[in-house]
């Protein structure tokens, strides 16, 4: 009976066990099948698939990163993990996942040091390890979620402009609260360096998107905590919000600054470098995100650190006013040419089969960039062999269309340098002929002028006179910074000199014509024979200053003008000093020569000799000579003789 009533009991399941033990059959081949192909695709994950084969589980979806760190820390998805992820139910991997979107470059440690990575990977092909803060501010980002879709599109919009040469994240930042653009605007360096260490990034973006009544204003800075300097801030706005990750992408890309590396240090007499770009060889996607360009402007520094502790750094030597304009950038390199530049040659079994060289197609360098470097010094501290310093420099493009530049005197900011001339004059080395002809510019009643930049030249020179008197001669590269100082030499000192070698040379003009007015008075005395009043005018000639008063003088206007210029390290004005004081004694020595002091002693000696005292001076009319026999002088009541008086008589020969 049992039996009888459990036949149709098996019967009756028997076609449903049999449905679900297919399916299962077929769900694990799909896992099996679906694990086999990730493990051909990605060797990395083939443990985490056999383990979801052996267990028959489907893959569960990765926590995002926004829900474990409470922070909106995401990266675009690249392009193959978007195709995969289109088809299946699997999240984008987050940073901390060991499959990366450029798997080619390898990972860095924990702390992403920078200054010196352990993992040996050549410069060129390091990508720029970039945090990217963003600061909100309206009432269209107060929720969570809102700035988060806002921090996805910029992250997007950064993968797709520069792809792997950005190792990014973007985050909501924790102390530029509220993001405010005014507040962005008035950031200093000291308010970013604590938060941006130099051995964890090499670039910080400083993101503002700040709402106001439906217009969106978004504001950018970069900071670089090598050289630990902020750049002008870039401003853009737009009503459409689906647009801010793009505009605030393309202002990163405006603010964005390249490093790169000297190679080997400049030769003697040599102005040329050749540098290596981080990330050269790492080209971006998009064509306006290029790095380098021929008409680009590198800015040097120079890092000292420390000998035991390579990521401690001891001073960052910032060098104004000197550039590095690039020459040469994508070399073309070919690989059928042998290092002398002839063909490869072929063999004779070769040529028998007619074989000839493949001629490749030339491949561009773009990790090393040749520049001349163009400073106002004459020995300058860049590139020059060192063991402690790190020496690079950083590309920098105008961010204005001119410059407002003051001129003040070097440390005396509230000293500016009023109606000074400057030529500006359009050339590479200071040495290289004009290549356009010069401008003139006049500094206003605060110091300042406005210069434009120039699309063809990034460079000028700029000649500074006082008066007559060329100041200074530096290089300038407007368009940088939109307002910029530009500290000049203290010509006060020589001024001064100025000032005072025109009293002396007057003092020794002066006593030249007196001297001369004392000497014709002297001979005309000698000449009438006035023994004593020569003798008074030679007492005032020898009153008067001579040569060793005059020498003495020069030198005490020499010594105090070089001290003061010594004591403020001014060694131009030093040596205005001395080239305006030895002109001013050659001058003297040409007057006070010995020729003419034995010349003007000799003139006196005969004007002297010249005086007769006994001779007696020629008479007046009327006067009687000396020595003549004068006439009697009559008597009273003496007879005198009585004369006829003369006529006219011609017959009269009595006379």
């Amino acid at each position: 009976m049992k039996n009888d009533t459990l036949k149709p009991a098996d019967t009756r399941w028997r076609g449903p066990l049999c449905c679900l033990t297919g399916t299962l059959l077929a769900f694990t081949s799909t896992v099996l099948l679906t694990s086999a192909q990730n493990t051909v695709a990605d060797e990395t994950s083939a443990p985490a698939s056999s383990q979801n084969a052996a267990t028959a589980q489907p893959p569960k979806p990765s926590t995002p990163p926004e829900a474990q760190t409470g922070q909106a820390e995401t990266e675009a998805p690249s392009a193959p993990e978007a195709e995969a992820g289109a088809g299946s139910n699997t999240q984008p991997k987050s940073r901390s996942s060991s499959t990366s979107s450029y798997a080619e470059i390898p990972e860095y440690p924990e702390d992403h040091r920078v200054a010196h990575r352990s993992i040996l990977v050549p410069i060129t092909q390091q990508p720029y390890i970039v945090t990217i803060d963003v600061a909100f501010r309206g009432t269209m980002a107060r929720t969570s979620g809102q700035r988060e879709q806002l921090q996805r599109e910029i992250a997007t919009a950064v993968r797709r402009m520069y792809g792997q040469l950005w190792d990014f994240r973007v985050r909501a930042s924790e102390w530029l609260i509220p993001g405010s653009i005014p507040r962005l605007v008035r950031l200093e360096e000291d308010d970013v360096t604590e938060h941006y260490p130099h051995t964890m990034f090499d670039k910080t973006m400083l993101v503002c998107l700040e709402e106001n009544a439906g217009i969106w204003q978004v504001a950018v800075r970069e900071y670089d905590p090598r050289i630990q300097e902020l750049t002008p801030t870039l401003q853009a706005q737009t009503m459409d919000a689906r647009n801010l990750g793009t505009i605030a992408a393309q202002l990163m890309r405006d603010v964005f600054r390249p490093v790169l590396f000297l190679t080997a240090p400049v030769r003697g007499g040599s102005d040329e470098m050749t540098f290596d770009l981080q990330g050269g060889l790492i080209p971006p996607p998009d064509p306006s995100a290029v790095q380098m360009s021929e008409t680009d402007v590198l800015r040097p520094f120079v890092r000292r650190l420390d000998r035991r502790d390579r990521n401690h750094v001891l001073d960052i030597q910032r060098l104004p006013l000197e550039y590095i304009r690039v020459t040469r950038i994508n070399k073309p390199l070919t690989v059928d040419l042998d290092p002398e530049g002839e063909l490869t040659a072929v063999s004779a079994s070769e040529s028998e089969a007619g074989a000839v060289p493949m001629e490749s197609e030339p491949w561009a360098d773009t990790a090393h960039v040749d520049g001349v470097l163009i400073s106002h010094r004459p020995i300058s501290t860049f590139g020059r062999r060192t063991s402690n310093a790190e020496q690079f420099a950083v590309r920098q493009r105008p961010s204005a269309r001119s410059s407002k530049v003051r001129l003040v005197m070097q440390n005396r900011d509230d000293r500016p340098l009023i109606c000074h001339r400057i030529d500006r004059v359009t050339k590479l080395r200071v040495k290289d002929e004009d290549l356009a002809p010069a401008v003139r510019l006049i500094s206003d009643r605060n110091g300042e002028l406005e210069m434009e930049i120039d699309p063809d030249h990034a460079t000028f020179w700029l000649y500074v006179y006082s008066g007559s008197t060329l100041l200074a001669r530096v290089p300038y590269a407007p368009g940088l910074v939109p307002e910029d100082t530009l500290e000049l030499p203290d010509d006060s000192i020589r001024l001064g000199v100025e000032g005072e070698l025109y009293l002396f040379r007057d003092d020794l003009v002066d006593g030249v014509a007196q001297r001369a007015v004392l000497m014709s008075m002297a001979k005309r005395e000698s000449e009438a024979d006035q023994m004593q009043e020569f003798e008074l005018l030679i007492e005032q000639i020898d009153e008067l200053p001579g040569k060793d008063e005059f020498h003495k003088r020069l030198d005490d206007i020499r010594n105090q003008a070089v001290r003061r210029a010594t004591d403020t390290r001014n060694r131009s004005a030093e040596r205005r000093i001395n080239k305006l004081c030895d002109a001013m004694k050659k001058s003297l020595d040409e007057f006070f020569t010995s020729e003419n002091q034995t010349r003007e002693r000799e003139e006196l000696i005969r004007l002297r000799q010249r005086i007769n005292p006994n001779r007696v001076p020629p008479s007046q009319p009327g006067t009687p000579q000396p020595g003549a026999t004068q006439p009697a002088t009559p008597q009273p009541g003496a007879t005198q003789p009585t004369t006829p008086p003369a006529t006219n008589n011609p017959f009269n020969t009595s006379s």
